[in-house]
């Protein structure tokens, strides 16, 4: 009788989709790794969601502190809070467009170990491509988020933002 017997792996070869043996993917501008998504999520958390949830605690106050003063205002407090929170909403997008296009990292990319760089050359990209990048991610959420989640397929691990103004974000733990 005959038995046939499967033949094992060498300990060289692996399944292409096993995580644990696979290196991240690198950037086409000098092989920098790109940044994880974890790490996109985590520097998104600090830049975006914990600005945004201070200004709307603070924009509630606003009514609260007017009302109490008991000042005759021609405006309604809520109203003075509608127009305040897109102001600073466009002056932080300033400032993280500033920082980021100067040095490639705001301040949730420096905890995330993050940079954003040009595909091209691999240098902070400017202000005004990270403005663009920032308006850009319009296009990300309009069709139902699903742009945000391109960096869990792409091989460049970008948003529509980054594919339409030629970026990248990269792991910067190693520089």
């Amino acid at each position: 009788m005959v038995v046939i017997r499967p033949q094992r792996a060498l300990a060289t070869d692996h399944h292409p989709l096993d995580s644990r043996r696979r290196t991240p993917p690198t950037s086409k501008m000098g092989g920098q790794a790109c940044a994880s998504v974890g790490k996109r999520v985590t520097g998104w958390l600090f830049d975006y969601l914990a600005p945004g949830l201070t200004l709307n605690f603070v924009v509630d106050l606003v009514p609260l502190a007017l009302s109490s003063l008991e000042i005759d205002l021609a405006w309604e407090p809520e109203l003075i809070a509608f127009f305040i929170q897109p102001v600073v909403w466009f002056g932080w997008l300033f400032f993280l467009s500033w920082i980021s296009g100067t040095t490639g990292k705001t301040p949730g990319r420096k905890i995330a170990k993050t940079k954003l760089v040009g595909m091209r050359t691999g240098q902070p990209i400017g202000i005004r491509r990270t403005f663009l990048r920032y308006v850009c991610h319009l296009l990300d959420t309009i069709i139902c988020y699903v742009g945000w989640a391109f960096p869990l397929w792409t091989t460049e691990r970008q948003t529509i933002a980054d594919m339409i103004v030629d970026t990248v974000v990269v792991d910067d733990a190693q520089w």
